[in-house]
């Protein structure tokens, strides 16, 4: 933004201080220094100066209200948070990191079956106003750019003891308003069905491999707190399958987790209904821990899922090694070329003879085989 503004600034120079440029250099040199600075027109520095310090405060501003916000969502939750686990906060000096002025991050650990909860803050880039405009304005007319939220994941992590005894599986509660997004966004939910249920608020569906994971994960009684507030919970999922999609053997390799996805709380009721999804979460992660079992039947299924995404790695992975090996064959070939030319013509001829016969003797063991 400076740059542009600068290259403006610079564009005009000429004509703002023309007046001051008309005096012959004998003139301005017997002018004394007062006379030359009354003379001489400031306006573009004026103007320079303005534009920048008005930057610099934007810039000020709003890293000071995202910085803010993160704040306010850490003392609310916390709240919550204190009476569940041992440590809060990433460090003993500082709560929360800063990565930028969009990204924060918070840690909390120590508590029955979690061996860590991490909370990612991703904020619109208040500090960056011209960014922020142009990226808002575009999204309405570009499917591709999407309009910059304040959101938080949340991602718990299993003890050892806690993950030795979870099945396999995939479940969540997702927001229609954004469901389509999270299955892009979201490896796992791609291996997902869609259903809604009488016991969701119409904003939301449950996606699972099958009906019954719903129906032994979730009890409308117990968890209503998770979709009490519409306007917050984007999707809470539980999953043993990654986020991003494998591209080896080693990144499909089962790795449970919870997650929670949330836009970010900006009101007091708000920040109160956010304190009420997190505890309500973290039941839903204990209940799951203790006491989800599925039959052996779902377990089957979700088994042959798995094993048949397995199976297009491996088929990719072969695909890949195939090229690669073609790749490796052509160079060969070509630098076989090359040393042959750089041969006499006696030792080509030599070289060419005995490639046609080997072609020869190759063709007839082919019609013996006939």
């Amino acid at each position: 933004m400076l740059a542009i503004l600068s290259l403006l600034a610079v564009a005009s120079a000429q004509q703002v201080s023309q007046p001051y440029y008309e005096h012959t250099y004998e003139e301005l040199k017997e002018m004394g220094l007062l006379q030359r600075l009354i003379t001489y027109n400031w306006k573009l520095e004026l103007v320079t100066v303005s534009f920048t310090l008005a930057y610099l405060l934007t810039h000020f501003l709003g890293a000071s209200y995202n910085a803010r916000l993160v704040g306010k969502w850490v003392s609310s939750a916390e709240e919550v948070l204190d009476k569940q686990f041992a440590s809060l906060g990433c460090s003993v000096k500082e709560k929360v990191v800063k990565d930028d002025n969009e990204h924060y991050t918070y840690f909390a650990t120590g508590r029955k079956n979690i061996e860590s909860l991490t909370v990612r803050f991703t904020l619109k880039p208040r500090h960056n106003l011209l960014l922020l405009v142009t990226e808002t304005i575009l999204s309405f007319f570009i499917s591709s750019i999407e309009k910059s939220i304040d959101s938080v994941n949340i991602i718990v992590k299993y003890n050892d003891e806690a993950e030795s005894n979870i099945d396999d599986f995939i479940w969540a509660i997702v927001n229609k308003d954004g469901m389509n997004q999270a299955r892009i966004e979201n490896y796992f939910l791609s291996l997902t069905k869609t259903s809604e249920s009488s016991k969701l608020p119409t904003e939301y569906v449950f996606m699972s491999e099958t009906a019954d994971i719903t129906e032994e994960v979730y009890n409308d009684a117990e968890n209503s707190g998770l979709t009490s507030s519409p306007t917050l919970l984007k999707y809470v999922a539980f999953t043993d399958q990654s986020i991003v999609k494998p591209t080896t053997l080693e990144e499909a390799a089962s790795s449970k987790k919870a997650i929670l996805f949330t836009n970010f709380p900006s009101t007091a009721s708000e920040l109160k209904a956010n304190q009420d999804l997190l505890t309500s979460f973290l039941s839903l992660v204990d209940n799951v821990v203790e006491n989800v079992k599925f039959r052996p039947e779902t377990l089957k299924r979700v088994k042959k899922t798995r094993e048949a995404e397995i199976q297009k790695i491996k088929k990719a992975l072969d695909e890949v090694q195939k090229e690669e090996l073609e790749s490796k064959r052509v160079e060969e070939q070509r630098k076989e070329r090359e040393r042959i030319s750089k041969l006499s013509p006696e030792e080509q001829r030599k070289i060419e003879k005995k490639r046609q016969e080997k072609k020869q003797r190759k063709q007839m063991k082919q019609q013996r085989v006939r």
